[in-house]
Formats: C-alpha cells, structure tokens, sequence
C-alpha cells in the first residue's frame, strides 16, 4: 500500500476521533465551570456520561498504542467519577423511595437529603482549578495519541471488542456478574460507535440499543438495593421506618429478580445474538 494511502487513512481516523475527544472536552469543562449549588440531578449524570464516553475512546487509543500512559492520563477523571457517581445513586435512590406513598419514611428521607448534601459539599471541595487544569492538562497529553490512530487499529479494536460480546451473549444464560460485564462491554461499543459516526446498519444495532436500556434498568434496582441493605445494616434507621424500608427493598429486589429473568430471555433471541456478530473483513 502507498505511503500517501497510510497517512490519508491516519489523518482521516485521527480527524474524526479528535473531533469527537474536543466534544468530550467542551461538554466536561463547560460543566466544571458551572458553580457546583447550581448542579442540577441531570448535570451529575451528563458529567459521568461524557467521562465514560471518554474512557471508552481511551480504550481504543490504548489499543492503537502501547506506549499510551492509560490511567496516568485518565487518573484526573476519576476521582470526580466516582464522587458524583455517589451523588448520582443517592439521588435516584431519593427519586425512587418518593414513588412508594404509601409508606411513611420521613425520617429516612430526610437523613438522605442530609448524606446526598454531605456529599455534594465534597464534589465541590474537590472540583476547584487545580483538578480543571490537570484535566485540561490530561485532554493535551491525549492529543497527540489520537493523532496517530490508524484506521485498521480501529478497526481490529473494535471488532475484538465485539467478539467479546458475542463470547458473553452465546452463554445464552448468565449470571448477574456477567450481565454487569455485558453491560460494561456493549456501552464502551456504543461510545465508540458514536465517536467513529457509524450510522446503524440495520435493526440488529437498534435492538441491542434498547437492550442496554433494559440492561440499565436492572442496574439502578441492584444500586436501590445495595443503598438500602447499607443504610439498614450500615447506618441504622428510625425503628418506625425499618419495616416499611425492608417493604420496598422486597419489592425492588423482585423488579430486579423480574428484569434479570427478561434479560436472559431477551440473550435468546437470534436478532440480538446476530447484531454481536463482528462485522466481516
């Protein structure tokens, strides 16, 4: 193959991954900027989105370059990572329990409002301007890297990526650690989708599309109750409250028991199990 053929295939991959990395950028630091008592519930989760869209590219680049320093360059994001993720799971913990009306927990309600401001106060201890410029730093570092992509790395990077897939759905029935790794390896190929602008080929992408949000479903049941168990056995609860308490999380566990149930019945059909099929050549 011709030299000009390799350097126009760089620069035409590299253009569009650095297209995609300024996004990234531009979303998380317009959100850094913005004074942390005016953070809505949406500006938590926008935040963690653009990070993982971020981690996901990383893994490509990773795969392109050895050489690439992954976690010393994605070090910045994750400490605001995991502090407004603990945000982000008290408050749909909040929106959740504010569903069941039918129970009197007030107290219990209240003492979450009071953790979930503990908290924030901690997202915005941590957010100041030395954590914007190593970010910022971090977004330089990675430049060059995404410069130097070439399209058939890409390429072999995500095809491995959906073979991984394939390899979980073919397990027809998995359990919740490997459904939590499913869902782990279908958003990382969804991200990447998306920063390459690949147009979905067919139904088969949509589908799998809308099962991640089934998959996203079951989730947020197995936060709700890892944060209740905590806060039951952790925390303590007002006497009054722990049996209504024990009520939803009974509840909760059965969505989350149902969902699985559909997951794995979902695994079972072809046009899913096709959609993870790596695309040929």
């Amino acid at each position: 193959m011709p030299d000009w053929v390799n350097i126009y295939k760089v620069m035409k991959t590299s253009k569009t991954h650095s297209k995609y990395l300024k996004k990234i950028a531009k979303a998380i630091n317009s959100l850094l900027k913005k004074p942390v008592q005016e953070f809505e519930k949406e500006d938590y989760h926008k935040l963690r989105v653009g990070i993982k869209k971020l981690n996901a590219l990383l893994d490509s680049v990773k795969f392109c370059s050895k050489n690439f320093k992954r976690k010393k360059y994605f070090k910045a994001f994750k400490k605001i990572f995991r502090q407004s993720g603990k945000i982000r799971e008290s408050q749909l913990e909040e929106s959740t329990l504010k569903k069941y009306e039918q129970y009197y927990i007030d107290h219990y309600l209240s003492d979450l409002e009071n953790r979930i401001r503990k908290e924030q106060k901690k997202f915005a201890s941590i957010t100041d301007n030395e954590l914007r410029k190593k970010i910022n730093k971090s977004f330089r570092k990675i430049e060059p890297f995404i410069n130097k992509m070439y399209e058939q790395k890409v390429d072999e990077f995500m095809k491995n990526e959906r073979n991984k897939i394939n390899n979980l759905i073919q397990q027809k029935y998995l359990k919740p650690d490997q459904v939590h790794e499913l869902r782990k390896r279908l958003k990382i190929d969804f991200y990447n989708r998306k920063s390459l602008g690949l147009p979905d080929p067919d139904n088969t992408i949509k589908e799998e599309d809308d099962f991640l949000e089934l998959l996203g479903k079951w989730h947020d049941c197995r936060i709700m109750n890892n944060q209740l168990e905590k806060s039951i056995t952790e925390k303590g609860v007002d006497p009054t409250e722990l049996i209504q308490l024990l009520k939803i999380d009974a509840e909760i566990l059965l969505d989350a028991e149902n969902l699985f149930k559909e997951i794995n019945t979902s695994l079972a059909t072809k046009s899913l199990v096709a959609s993870a099929q790596p695309s040929p050549g």
